[in-house]
């Protein structure tokens, strides 16, 4: 039950981190950039792999049945497994990497950030909270 409740918690927010990564690293200034280009088709290769995932852990919930329990808990290892190369590779080479090239970010971008994570801890919120009344576990 654990894992149902935090995947129905995360699956939501990994779209919108993915949305937040787009605002900023797509920008095309950045973007245009030979390597940013190699760094960013790395991640979108990594993107890919986890929506294939996301895509699997989603018919795995969906099917709730005793039989759905060891494969979710594969699925989520290997979720982990993926998230943890993909903020690897964000933390120790793409934001390095654009921070050399983007001294200062403009005003419009911050802005849509902002929103972005204030969408992010709200959907997040949302979540728990609906998954709480659904289960009727209301902390």
């Amino acid at each position: 039950l654990e894992i149902r409740e935090t995947l129905l918690i995360l699956l939501p927010a990994l779209d919108i981190h993915e949305e937040i990564e787009e605002t900023v690293f797509g920008h095309p200034l950045y973007a245009s950039r030979e390597e940013a280009k190699l760094l960013l088709g790395e991640t979108e290769y990594q993107h890919g792999q986890l929506q294939k995932l996301r895509a699997e852990l989603i018919a795995a919930l969906q099917t709730d049945s005793p039989e759905s329990l060891p494969l979710l808990k594969i699925l989520a290892a290997d979720l982990v497994k993926k998230l943890r190369l993909h903020f690897e590779t964000e933390e120790k080479q793409l934001w390095p990497h654009y921070r050399a090239y983007s001294r200062s970010m403009d005003k419009s971008l911050r802005l849509r950030l902002s929103r972005q994570v204030k969408e992010l801890r709200k959907t997040v919120e949302n979540q728990r909270f609906a998954l709480a009344d659904c289960l009727d576990i209301r902390k």
